[in-house]
Order: C-alpha cells, then structure tokens, then sequence
C-alpha cells in the first residue's frame, strides 16, 4: 500500500511537471508570436506622399490617440496649371465693343485713357527695377504697350497671355484621424464635411518595415449635391492615389512661367 501511494505521487508529480513545461512553452510561444505580431504592425509617424507628377505634395506628422488610433497634422500643397484660354469670352467682349456707337466707343476709350496712364507709370517702376525678371519685363512691356492705343481687345489678350503663363499654388493645411484596420492599414472617415457635406474617406497602406506609406482619398458621397456649389464636386469616381514612390525623376515640370498664391489656408485649430 505505501509502495502504491508512492508511486502514485511520483506519477502526479511527473505529470505536474510535464504540464508546467508545456504551460511555460505555450506562454513562451504566445509572447514571442505577440512580438511579431507587434513588430509586424506599421504605425504612420512622419511621411511625405505626392501624386504621379508631383502636382500635389502631402507631408504629414502623426501622433497616437490611444490604442489603434493616430491623428495625423497634414500640410498639403498642390499647383494647379493654367486655365485653357476662353475664347468664347473675348467674342462676347468684340461683339458687345463692335454694337457700340461711335460716341460710346469715343467715350469709353477716353476714359480707360486716363486709367491706362496711371497703369502704365506703375508698369514702367516694375520693368525698371533690377530685381524684376526677363519674363517679367516681358509680359508687362506687352501690357503697357497694349495700354498705349487703347485698345481694349489688345489689352484683353495680354491679360489673357499673363493669365495662361501663371500657375496657382494652393497650400492647406488640415487633421485626420486614422483607425487601424489591419497590420499595415489605417482609415479615416470624418461623415460628411463642409457645405457639400462630401464623405472623403483616406486610406493609409504602409510598405513593410519602413514608414513609407501610400495614401488613396475617395469621394464616397456628396450630400448636397443640387447645390450649385456642389455640383463639380465629383462623387464616386476613380480613387486619387498619392504615393512615397518616386514618379518623375525630375519632379513637376511646371507648365507655366509664373507662380502665384492661388489660397493659404489658416492651420486648423487642434
């Protein structure tokens, strides 16, 4: 009887010793999987994305909000090219000019006579000073000349000139919120917006190790769309993807001669 209930203890205590190893392997293996598991995981930090041919630039840094959740402060900048010529403009100009009676025309002339002076002497400071540009001196000895006859179609066509040689720089800032959804992707979706009330949701891809990351905006839907303000605002159409890859190897190639500062948006409180 002793002999049995000392064997029974030894059988008990291997056993116990065996299921201890095995809990102490499963716990070893379950924190080296959540290791990889976390070191798997891509978190956005800092990063820059832009589109195919650099038109739009985005930088933006990141913070966590908590658990699977960042708020990302982005400073976005885009050049938008130069408007095609409006011709359809420049007829109605010539038609209403051509309907005016020799008076009117008499009239009309003298007065933008007296405005052109005063143009031409602002013009002519600008040309003369050293640190204004070749293209510059250009474009305005073209205004000022077309200023001299008053010739009111002359004049529209070297406004129109200046025009079709200038870009538009257009730089926002803003805030988004991004939800992970997976090991390397993060959403953000704000609900509607603006007065449009458009839902635009962000998707952020990382590439495997790095904080690189590829960003994809859609237009999911526009809520006031009978709005004439609303009614360009495109909904459901192809994704727009920007990119840490490099596109041109040269970056924008600017179609214009000209930059100006089309819209600087306030940094949005936080």
């Amino acid at each position: 009887m002793k002999y049995r209930n000392s064997k029974r203890s030894s059988l008990l205590f291997s056993v116990a010793k065996i299921a201890s190893v095995s809990l102490a392997f499963v716990c070893c293996t379950a924190a080296e999987y959540d290791k990889q598991e976390v070191s798997q995981q891509l978190t956005p930090k800092s990063f820059q994305v832009h589109s195919q041919n650099y038109s739009d630039v985005f930088s933006a840094e990141c913070a966590p909000q908590g658990l699977n959740k960042v708020r990302c402060n982005f400073i976005g900048v885009t050049v938008i090219p130069p408007e095609p010529e409006d011709r359809d403009k420049r007829r109605e100009l010539e038609k209403s000019l051509q309907s005016l009676d020799a008076q009117s025309q008499a009239k009309l002339k003298l007065q933008s006579s007296k405005q052109n002076r005063d143009t031409r002497e602002s013009i002519g400071r600008v040309i003369d000073d050293p640190s204004t540009g070749p293209k510059t001196k250009q474009v305005l000895t073209r205004e000022s000349d077309a200023l001299v006859g008053s010739d009111l179609l002359a004049q529209w066509d070297s406004m129109t000139n200046a025009e079709q040689r200038t870009c538009k720089l257009h730089v926002q800032p803003f805030l988004l919120t991004f939800k992970r959804i997976g090991r390397k992707t993060w959403l953000s979706n704000n609900g509607p917006e603006g007065l449009c009330n458009v839902v635009t949701t962000y998707q952020l891809e990382g590439d495997a190790g790095y904080d690189l990351w590829t960003m994809t905006q859609n237009n999911v839907a526009v809520g006031n769309a009978d709005l004439s303000l609303c009614k360009n605002v495109e909904k459901g159409g192809p994704p727009l993807v920007f990119s840490w890859k490099r596109g041109s190897p040269l970056g924008l190639e600017l179609p214009c001669d000209f930059m100006s500062f089309d819209y600087v948006s306030p940094i949005p409180a936080h």
